[in-house]
């Protein structure tokens, strides 16, 4: 997985429990931006793969990787290996999050692909470049 290292947040005067109770009130929308990511990334995939079976005729179907089941299968293979460590830019939405007190201002360190709607929500919970 390719992961971008976001340095230099910074909630200024802020204690370590106000920067926490930010990120907790913020986590469920994280959840959600990241559930509608890998939603929309599963849509493009069955949607390729019906095209393909529509305009494309493949000689060997237990190599078909756009199949429904395919897709599925990896699903449930994601579900099952939840604790290996590489993770795939297909559908990979995890992001970790570090935080630190620092003379009266709280650091942060964030750890998640690419994802504009991620930043947009520490930015709203206070955090600034």
């Amino acid at each position: 997985m390719s992961t971008k290292i976001n340095h230099g947040r910074i909630k200024r005067r802020a204690t370590l429990e106000q920067a926490l109770a930010e990120l907790v009130r913020i986590r469920p929308a994280f959840i959600q931006e990241a559930r509608k990511a890998v939603a929309t990334v599963i849509a493009r995939k069955l949607a390729f793969g019906r095209d393909l079976a529509e305009n494309y005729c493949l000689v060997d179907e237990d190599r078909n990787r756009w199949s429904r089941n395919h897709v599925l299968g990896q699903i449930e293979d994601a579900y099952r290996n939840q604790d290996n460590t590489i993770k795939t830019m297909n559908w990979d939405f995890i992001g970790s999050v570090s935080v630190l007190p620092f003379r009266g201002d709280v650091l942060m360190l964030t750890y998640w692909r690419n994802h504009a709607p991620f930043a947009r929500l520490i930015e709203d919970a206070g955090f600034t470049d």
